[in-house]
């Protein structure tokens, strides 16, 4: 009799365990890749979707122009929904250009992936998953999507008055 309690005490502290184990995972910061993906995924779906963006000069950008040019050029180039909720930052970079190398902003979004496992990322992305590029003098000049191998699908904005309306 005695051994059938510590059995089943045993078998209670396991299934505890179990149970209180990934919420201590959490509560750490400790996800697995899978679970802070699900996790990222089901908070960025809960969220309002967006007709416009903000650019960092203020413009509000129609979103379906560039989804739309981006499912003209599929499968190389694919604009995921929500993507502005994604963690990101604005870095400056210099760009070689034919006259020259160029310092410029750009807005990088990294996608769930490269967000929970940061180490994985591909070494020759210079950037985000997505990223959003400006002139010298800050005007939006369209986005790009990251592809592999250091290269981006180019989405310029048709809007953009481009750098000889300047000079």
């Amino acid at each position: 009799m005695k051994k059938t309690y510590v059995l089943i005490i045993l078998f209670i502290a396991t299934i505890t365990l179990f149970l209180v184990s990934p919420a201590l995972s959490v509560a750490q910061g400790k996800l697995s890749t899978d679970a802070c993906i699900d996790q990222l995924a089901a908070k960025t779906k809960s969220k309002p979707k967006h007709t416009h963006l903000t650019t960092l000069d203020g413009q509000k950008i129609n979103l379906d122009s560039f989804t739309k040019l981006c499912l003209s050029h599929s499968p190389p180039c694919s604009l995921p929904d929500k993507f502005y909720y994604w963690k990101h930052e604005v870095k400056w970079v210099t760009s070689t250009s034919s006259s020259g190398p160029v310092k410029h902003k750009i807005r990088l979004y990294y996608n769930h992936l490269s967000t929970c496992q940061p180490g994985l990322s591909d070494p020759q992305k210079a950037y985000g998953d997505i990223a959003e590029f400006y002139d010298k003098h800050g005007e939006f000049m369209g986005m790009g999507i990251y592809m592999g191998k250091g290269l981006y699908f180019p989405l310029p904005y048709f809007k953009y008055s481009g750098a000889q309306r300047r000079q």
